[in-house]
């Protein structure tokens, strides 16, 4: 058995919970996916991810 973290860091990543909890599921997922302890935030995850629902979109439209 082991524990994964995703860590975001306030204010930078967000002012509240509800805008904290993505930056943090983020990081939490990359961190899993790479079989990796812990993961920090970083900004370009954000961009990373929309960029992949775009192209998923896009391929689903057609």
């Amino acid at each position: 058995m082991g524990a994964t973290v995703g860590t975001a860091l306030v204010p930078r990543d967000g002012n509240n919970q509800d805008q904290i909890l993505n930056p943090v599921d983020m990081t939490l997922y990359k961190a899993e996916s790479a079989g990796m302890p812990q993961c920090i935030f970083d900004p370009g995850l954000a961009s990373a991810a929309l960029n992949s629902i775009g192209i998923e979109k896009v391929l689903l439209s057609e």
